[in-house]
């Protein structure tokens, strides 16, 4: 009998699982709501329905103005505004396979329908523009001009299903706040002076780092993991900051986990949502395809300042009550359930994108 290959056996153990999964059925619910409600949530809001925002999104899919077509510059294209040519996909800089993914499996009347996207990390998208983007400001429905899908599925959603399963209870669990991460969002400029430090959203993680990881707070094991975006002064200024990397079978094993934004949402959040620690963290600003803003304190996370001068007394509140903070950890684990398949991932996806692209249909077909 011929052996065969690693390579063929993974193969064939890759079609039987697409087999399988053309068998299972979308959820009913997704993250506590109706599945009708989530997809909903994820496309645009209709109090951002106005009419001035369709002429302009029309003008835009029908005349390529205002955006230009994709382009392959990437240096230019990061973070703008662009039109994407359904046919012209692969043509992208970023999340490339993610969107085609999403294309194979919606309906092919919708392959030829252009639509509008603000590319890569996009930290405000164009609100004169109907788009679509990895994530969006939470902000009030009439602004909620951006409909979110699953991209960059590899970097945020990799170790979703490992943190669901692991095996570590809460109770056996290291009983310290422990964060890694790079220096990205904003306020790293102003050096590392704790007198400075702010409660505002945008400089949440230089707080975090400024404030804690010099501390000899016994609970807290804080640090910088990869010094980036800042001139080698700063580097030089932040070098007491850094501290070992650490794996993410390392931080599953603390009982806590924080998570701040940087120039995008938090990549550790999901994982650490589905894990069985808890996690500590500001209120969110932006949101993703797991709709942060659904999200409550107390229920799904321990909330923190934004300035997280209270992150000791959060762990002291947790190890006095560890009942509680186990009930807000099996909570987020529910929440991150059903994104812990990719098959599922992405059909969900895919749905979102298809309401979103048979309104940009309707807007070519018809006049305003």
């Amino acid at each position: 009998m011929r052996r065969r290959s690693k390579f063929q056996i993974a193969v064939a153990a890759y079609l039987l699982c697409q087999v399988f999964c053309c068998f299972e059925r979308l959820p009913d619910t997704v993250s506590d709501l109706p599945f009708a409600s989530f997809v909903s949530a994820c496309v645009f809001d209709m109090a951002a329905f106005t009419h001035e925002r369709l002429v302009e999104t029309k003008r835009a899919l029908t005349f390529q103005t205002q955006v230009g077509l994709a382009s392959t510059d990437c240096e230019v294209s990061s973070g703008r505004m662009r039109l994407v040519v359904a046919k012209q996909v692969k043509r992208m800089c970023w999340y490339a396979n993610d969107y085609l993914r999403l294309l194979r499996i919606i309906p092919r009347e919708f392959h030829s329908v252009n639509f509008i996207l603000c590319d890569k990390d996009c930290l405000e998208p164009d609100r004169r523009f109907l788009a679509v983007t990895k994530s969006r400001p939470i902000t009030a429905p009439k602004n909620r001009t951006a409909s979110v899908v699953p991209v960059n599925v590899g970097r945020h959603f990799m170790h979703v299903r490992r943190a669901i399963y692991e095996k570590l209870k809460f109770e056996h669990k290291i009983p310290i706040a422990v964060w890694r991460g790079a220096s990205t969002s904003f306020c790293w400029d102003q050096g590392p002076v704790v007198d400075r430090v702010r409660n505002i959203p945008e400089c949440a993680r230089w707080s975090l780092v400024t404030r804690w990881s010099s501390s000899n707070v016994s609970v807290i094991d804080v640090g910088i993991s990869r010094v980036v975006q800042l001139s080698p002064k700063l580097q030089q200024a932040y070098a007491p900051y850094v501290k070992p990397a650490l794996t993410v079978d390392d931080l599953l094993k603390f009982k806590y986990i924080v998570s701040v934004q940087g120039n995008d949402v938090a990549t550790n959040l999901k994982w650490a949502l589905a894990s069985n620690s808890v996690v500590l963290m500001p209120p969110p600003t932006r949101e993703s395809f797991i709709l942060e803003s659904n999200l409550k304190p107390w229920i799904h996370y321990v909330p923190l300042k934004y300035d997280t001068s209270d992150l000791a007394e959060k762990v002291m509140y947790c190890e006095l009550n560890e009942e509680k903070c186990k009930q807000i950890s099996q909570a987020a684990t529910a929440w991150m359930r059903n994104f812990s398949s990719r098959w599922r991932l992405f059909r969900l996806g895919a749905t979102v994108l298809q309401a979103h692209l048979k309104i940009m249909q309707d807007l070519e077909r018809h006049a305003l």
